[in-house]
């Protein structure tokens, strides 16, 4: 885990102004450059975030292509839609985001997505993002 000044810390978006290749599926390869804060937003969009949505892959729009998150459609509509979203990142990570950038950002509307298939505990699946984060924490 990285550190600052000694102590862990843990990223919560990716590198920034970086080319990222994410993943595969039927139209090929997902790729996208993040922007200045290290999330899937066009540049500038921090400076406009009507809008915040927080969340793991599906608000940084895993697997579906440039235009087509739901945070893109709703710039399509006119919104000024920021999304801090890290694959893999569950109920606390999120939390962590929240923390992190909305003094900042200053949003009228924060949409906090949770996805119960993956980062809740459900009674068909044992663990969820939140028990791995929670597990994982540093003391």
């Amino acid at each position: 885990m990285p550190d600052v000044g000694g102590r862990p810390v843990l990223p919560l978006g990716g590198p920034v102004n970086a080319s990222c290749l994410y993943c595969e599926e039927d139209d090929g390869w997902m790729t996208f450059t993040t922007d200045e804060l290290g999330f899937n937003n066009p540049p500038g969009a921090a400076d406009d975030a009507e809008v915040v949505i927080v969340g793991d892959s599906y608000v940084q729009g895993a697997c579906v292509g440039t235009g087509f998150s739901f945070a893109d459609r709703m710039r399509e509509r006119g919104r000024g839609v920021y999304a801090l979203g890290t694959g893999g990142a569950g109920p606390l990570t999120h939390l962590g985001m929240i923390v992190e950038h909305l003094d900042r950002l200053r949003p009228s509307v924060v949409a906090w997505v949770h996805t119960a298939s993956n980062d809740l505990t459900l009674p068909n699946r044992p663990y969820g993002d939140l028990d791995i984060e929670m597990w994982s924490a540093p003391l």
